[in-house]
């Protein structure tokens, strides 16, 4: 037994799909020790489409492996395949609703029946015949399985691709019963007109080729190769045979009397069936014989043909479009916003009577949950379609990768949900004449650094940059600008201007207070290189009159000559 499995993330189950026919059977995949032991073989998984061998264990005694299955129209139950005399078994699903089997009277295990694909791939005969499951499903092999597994009373229907120049050799269909087929698989022949036979009489050993044409009515081929037509109807049947090879003749079930008559049509010689006003008594099987025995045969079925109503109306969320139930008719489905169609999404009314497929049911469109890092807030938890979740860091880190994901309609999410890094600015380079006071070469966020100017410079800018979330600086880094300083007040004085800081060039005068008079020169200028051009000159007091010429005599008699030097008195 072969399961096809996907990984789940975030589930230590196996999410496994047992295809029994086009609509998957969605299972988790437990067993009671996560182990398989005894003498029957593991059952292999198909792993995301990769075929796992099992691990070798067997079992010594009946043991069963139970899955809760997800059957087609969204109902839960649990089902079990079970090992019996070292043959997988099943599957049976439990109908009670607690999930538990009945035990009295034993629930009876049948086997399952194998179609492979290869068998009927290069088998020529079969390669031209088509499989309908539970009568109106085409089989088909999915995703590189090269057979399919069905349960215990799957019924197969058999036709030709083509009824009228293919001839059905076998049964018409098949059931599965407990492993075993009830009847082999037929074969499609090919008929005279596709034959390829290298001469004319090569070709009569051929079954004739069949054709038709319907007038005044609808028609239809059936899963089981039955030209289904509607009362009324007229109904030609060809048996295309060349004249001069003899006189084909046709022979029917039915109790009616039909008209026969040679037609030649585009250089092809058809000996021609007329049925006009098709009735219920007219069904039956038409054959056509050669000269030689060679017979081809299709069975008409005339019917006025409805199908039933479809299954799951009280479905609010489904939507359903074009109903109706004659034949050739279409129903369309869709869901409404936020839901998505499991199943089909357009099912036709078939020449049996039945539908095509089973009616979908609408599945709520859900995004798996969102694996993120520890770090990572995020606004919603919700996995609905359409839901927005925005992504958020705690203070001093960043967003690395989208802000915000959605949950689109294929059930994933538009992006990968990000992750958080720690914000730092990378240091700032000092100002020409400058410095910047900081530690480490990475700052993190929030951290603020302080620039300074060396000596006969000032600051022109902001002082002070913060380094912010976005991993820049908030402000770019001042100049230092050649300038001096205010030199400082004069004793008992003034200075004019009196600024913070003097440009290059400029100057300033020293003027002192009343009875004072200043020393030195009174006026100094901005150097280039930051400094004064002089110290700054003082301010001294003026003596009066009486103590100016006191000061004066003292200063006279305090003088002393030298030889040669001619002394002056004040």
């Amino acid at each position: 037994m072969t399961i096809a499995a996907k990984n789940t993330p975030g589930n230590n189950s196996i999410l496994f799909s047992h295809r029994l026919d086009r609509q998957a059977h969605v299972e988790f995949f437990t067993t009671e020790n996560g182990k398989v032991e005894g003498w029957c073989p593991t059952p292999s998984l198909r792993f995301n489409d990769t075929t796992q061998p099992g691990d070798e264990a067997t079992f010594d005694r009946v043991n069963d492996i139970l899955f809760a299955g997800l059957l087609s129209d969204g109902q839960q139950r649990m089902c079990k395949i079970s090992c019996v005399n070292g043959s997988w078994i099943g599957p049976i699903c439990s109908t009670n609703a607690d999930g538990t089997f009945n035990t009295q009277p034993a629930p009876v295990l049948f086997r399952s029946c194998i179609i492979n694909e290869q068998e009927l791939k290069y088998d020529e005969t079969r390669q031209n015949l088509s499989i309908f499951v539970d009568e109106v499903r085409p089989l088909s092999f999915d995703n590189g399985i090269d057979y399919i597994q069905v349960e215990h009373g799957t019924i197969l229907n058999f036709r030709c691709n083509d009824i009228f120049k293919f001839k059905l050799e076998g049964v018409t269909s098949t059931r599965c019963v407990d492993g075993e087929w009830t009847e082999d698989v037929p074969e499609c022949l090919p008929t005279a007109a596709i034959s390829n036979a290298n001469s004319t009489q090569e070709e009569l050993e051929f079954p004739p080729t069949l054709d038709f044409l319907v007038e005044k009515g609808e028609y239809g081929i059936s899963e089981t190769g039955e030209l289904v037509v509607s009362p009324g109807s007229n109904l030609y049947l060809y048996c295309l045979f060349e004249r001069h090879q003899g006189n084909p003749q046709w022979s029917w079930t039915t109790e009616r009397e039909y008209g026969r008559v040679w037609v030649l049509k585009d250089n092809e010689w058809r000996y021609e069936l007329m049925l006009y006003g098709a009735r219920d008594e007219d069904s039956g099987v038409f054959t056509c014989t050669t000269p030689r025995e060679k017979k081809n045969s299709i069975a008409i079925k005339v019917k006025d043909v409805t199908c039933g109503k479809i299954e799951g109306e009280e479905d609010d969320q489904r939507v359903t479009s074009e109903y109706q139930n004659r034949l050739h008719s279409r129903a369309k489905f869709a869901c409404m916003e936020g839901y998505m169609v499991q199943g089909s999404e357009e099912i036709r009314c078939l020449a049996s009577g039945k539908w095509s497929d089973r009616a979908p049911f609408c599945k709520r469109i859900m995004c798996p949950p969102i694996v993120a890092s520890s770090y990572v807030e995020m606004s919603s938890q919700e996995r609905m379609y359409g839901t927005r979740v925005v992504f958020s860091c705690p203070g001093g880190q960043r967003i690395v990768g989208a802000s915000s994901i959605t949950c689109l309609r294929n059930e994933t999410w538009s992006d990968m949900p990000p992750n958080c890094e720690v914000v730092r600015c990378e240091a700032p380079l000092p100002p020409p004449n400058g410095r910047v006071i900081y530690s480490g070469r990475f700052l993190p966020a929030g951290e603020i650094v302080t620039f300074a100017c060396n000596a006969g410079h000032i600051l022109i800018g902001h002082s002070q940059t913060m380094c912010q979330y976005n991993g820049t600086w908030s402000r770019s880094a001042p100049r230092c600008k050649p300038a001096c300083e205010f030199p400082g007040k004069p004793s008992h004085g003034r200075l004019l201007p009196r600024k913070f800081h003097y440009d290059v060039g400029e100057s300033v005068q020293v003027h002192c207070n009343q009875g004072y008079r200043v020393l030195k020169a009174p006026k100094l200028t901005c150097l280039d290189n930051g400094l004064w051009s002089s110290q700054m000159p003082h301010c001294r007091r003026k003596l009066s009159p009486h103590k100016k010429k006191q000061h004066q005599i003292k200063a006279a008699t305090s003088t002393t000559s030298y030889p040669g030097e001619k002394r002056t008195t004040t």
